[in-house]
């Protein structure tokens, strides 16, 4: 999903593909470019690690594992230079 400001009301919407242009870096964050989870069985666990199945044009699916941050954490910085 994607979230703007439009004027002054954030909004949401669902992005079907994400550029990724060689050698440059994507950020995903919340209250902008994010991934949605959805239908979900149970709520996520802060702590906890998802397993996620992203699919790229040319590389193909890759597994990624996602830990459960609280909103106010970010990610640490990883070297993805080998995907």
């Amino acid at each position: 999903h994607e979230s703007k400001d439009n004027n002054g009301v954030m909004e949401m919407r669902e992005v079907l593909n994400l550029p990724l242009p060689p050698h440059a870096t994507v950020a995903l964050e919340p209250a902008a470019t994010h991934i949605m989870l959805t239908g979900l069985v149970a709520p996520l666990k802060l702590g906890d690690t998802v397993k996620l199945t992203l699919t790229f044009a040319v590389a193909g699916q890759v597994e990624i594992n996602v830990p459960v941050l609280a909103m106010t954490e970010k990610q640490p910085e990883e070297d993805h230079s080998q995907h």
